[in-house]
């Protein structure tokens, strides 16, 4: 078997039930952050989202590429761990960021 790690992005009700039947239960799974977690409004979107990840699949543990706040982590602290990265765009390209 070849093992991979499914990369959860957000999407649309309408497909929410087959989409989350395709990912396999209590396993490691990777969200992308990056670009999508800058307003107050975006930040509420992708923490209900990750809630409903988290309720649904019980993951094993969360890659986060991209950031999330230490409150959404402490929230689910003892019941999954997060693992954060800095996106590879963000650490090869800094020269556009730092602009």
């Amino acid at each position: 078997a070849i093992k991979f790690i499914p990369n959860i992005r957000y999407g649309i009700d309408e497909t929410k039930d087959e989409f989350f039947a395709s990912i396999p239960k209590h396993s490691l799974i990777a969200i992308g952050t990056h670009g999508f977690y800058k307003s107050k409004y975006q930040k509420l979107i992708m923490h209900a989202f990750i809630d409903e990840v988290i309720e649904y699949l019980n993951p094993s543990g969360i890659i986060i590429v991209g950031s999330l706040s230490k409150d959404f982590i402490h929230k689910y602290q003892g019941k999954v761990n997060f693992y954060l990265f800095k996106p590879w765009i963000k650490e090869n390209r800094k020269e556009f960021y730092e602009r």
